[in-house]
């Protein structure tokens, strides 16, 4: 059996390095665990947001021309 202490904290669940890394281990070998992280949502909304930004014709003339 596998016994976590999870506290929640404005808003999400958090739990230890250590249980994460035990309940990963669990969920190895077992098929009715599914393990699921948004870890790294932010870091991959940022990195696929729309580029139109960088499309600026004033900007881009300054900068071949510097």
């Amino acid at each position: 059996m596998l016994k976590i202490h999870i506290t929640k904290i404005n808003g999400k669940v958090v739990i230890s390095e250590k249980e994460f890394q035990d309940l990963l281990k669990k969920a190895e070998i077992s098929e009715d665990v599914k393990v699921e992280t948004d870890e790294f949502k932010d870091l991959f909304n940022a990195s696929s947001e729309n580029l139109v930004f960088w499309n600026n014709a004033i900007d881009d003339e300054v900068w071949n021309n510097a």
